[in-house]
């Protein structure tokens, strides 16, 4: 899977979200959304948790994140303790990090 946020909205959704997190999902050649409030370690923690407990219901268990450099650590550590290894995709170079294309598709 692939991850990203979009930046800010200039208002609030019904919901009071800002941004949207987006996830690519190679092997279902998905793109799934959850809206954020903030872009907090707590808020992108919970976001992809959210997703990660979503796919598996459906059958796909994540086996490599490529996410940001930037990503929090409890993302990281939360993929560790899932047994899911994630890649860092270098900073400045967007065009590796699949999410970009899809908030576009998006």
């Amino acid at each position: 899977i692939y991850t990203n946020q979009t930046g800010r909205f200039p208002k609030f959704s019904s919901k009071g979200t800002k941004y949207i997190m987006v996830i690519y999902v190679y092997d279902a050649n998905a793109i799934l959304t959850v809206g954020l409030k903030n872009q907090t370690e707590g808020e992108l923690l919970q976001a992809y948790k959210e997703i990660y407990l979503y796919l598996q219901t459906k059958g796909f268990k994540p086996k490599v994140h490529w996410l940001n450099n930037e990503c929090p650590s409890s993302i990281k550590e939360f993929n560790t303790c899932n047994r899911t290894t994630y890649q860092l995709v270098e900073p400045h170079i967007h065009h590796k990090n699949v999410a970009e294309h899809a908030i576009r598709t998006f």
